[in-house]
């Protein structure tokens, strides 16, 4: 499956790059998750986990940044299971803000879940992606309005 999730923002692209590749910021929008990055900054070779469930019912979901423009573009290659795939974020600037675009490709590693998860996940994978771009953009939009009208 893929899809393509886009926004156009008034933070900078440097602002919304930044925001959108803290990842753990993505972890509120997406049910039982959370994120746990490696150290350091982001960079190519960098990996984050997503960890979704409770107890015994956990996936763990590797990814590792293929690509790092600063600014721009992060391409993340999924190595977790059962799911595997990869997601490129780009941001580019438009007006006095930004474009962004998150273009997803995923599929199944488990061959008889194939069918019944690609019909799920056609239902239920844009719209999770596209509520984690949508949060973390509101709240970095909020952040910088609070700054701007307080004058820090």
């Amino acid at each position: 499956m893929s899809f393509t999730v886009r926004r156009t923002t008034p933070l900078a692209p440097e602002q919304a790059f930044a925001a959108l590749t803290d990842v753990r910021r993505h972890a509120p929008f997406v049910p039982l998750t959370r994120a746990e990055p490696a150290a350091g900054p982001p960079h190519v070779g960098w990996f984050f986990d997503m960890v979704t469930g409770r107890g015994p019912l956990r996936v763990r979901d590797r990814m590792v940044v293929t690509a790092w423009e600063p600014g721009r573009r992060m391409r993340v290659v999924k190595t977790g299971r059962p799911i595997d795939g990869w997601a490129d974020l780009r941001v580019r600037p438009a007006g006095a803000g930004a474009i962004v675009e998150w273009q997803v490709e995923l599929g199944v590693r488990a061959p008889g879940l194939a069918r019944l998860s690609r019909r799920v996940g056609d239902a239920v994978a844009p719209a999770m992606y596209a509520a984690v771009v949508d949060g973390v953009l509101a709240e970095a939009e909020a952040q910088a309005s609070a700054r701007a009208s307080t004058g820090g």
